[in-house]
């Protein structure tokens, strides 16, 4: 995806059921830009299950507004926390 026409957001190292209402606000920003959206999770060093059930939602939303997704990067982290709740389809995680 070419970096002009797309909407980036890298996340915090802790995508935690604290930092939930924040991250929110920062995918609703995203949705609304109506880019191609870019996610950077390579520094995320603890998450839980309440911000990856929010993450599901938002790429739920984009694939049904038809919107361009990747994944740039996925910590460890993530990919074993998503994989231990049976989510690393619903958020197209690839493979390692």
């Amino acid at each position: 995806m070419s970096t002009q026409s797309q909407a980036n957001l890298t996340l915090a190292d802790c995508v935690n059921v604290a930092s939930v209402e924040s991250l929110s606000a920062e995918l609703k920003a995203l949705l609304t830009s109506k880019a191609p959206v870019v996610i950077d999770a390579t520094g995320v060093v603890q998450a839980d299950t309440a911000a990856l059930q929010l993450l599901c939602s938002f790429v739920r939303t984009v694939r049904t507004q038809e919107l361009g997704f990747e994944w740039v990067g996925v910590s460890e982290v993530l990919r074993e926390t998503a994989e231990t709740l049976g989510l690393s389809n619903e958020l197209e995680l690839g493979e390692a």
